[in-house]
């Protein structure tokens, strides 16, 4: 059993962990898409899109998980409450 330390941001994070992982993964066409977005909206690499969208959801994931609400809200301040399935 590994054992978790609790970091900034609020996630457990491993003690011990390699500094890098290779995968291979096969996405969905809409997966490409979304992927071929994040890289071009902040000019990042794909393991670095990758990783940074890996990053997000497990960010959100916590959150929903201890009873918080992902509210979106626009530029006329409308708030839309966003579900993640």
């Amino acid at each position: 059993m590994q054992s978790t330390t609790m970091q900034e941001g609020g996630f457990d994070m491993p003690e011990e962990r390699p500094a890098s992982e290779r995968f291979s993964l096969t996405l969905t066409t809409l997966g490409q898409q979304a992927l071929a977005k994040i890289m071009a909206a902040d000019n990042l690499t794909r393991p670095d899109a990758v990783n940074r969208a890996v990053q997000v959801y497990g960010f959100l994931a916590e959150e929903l998980k201890d009873g918080k609400a992902l509210l979106l809200r626009d530029k006329d301040g409308n708030i839309e409450r966003v579900h993640i399935v």
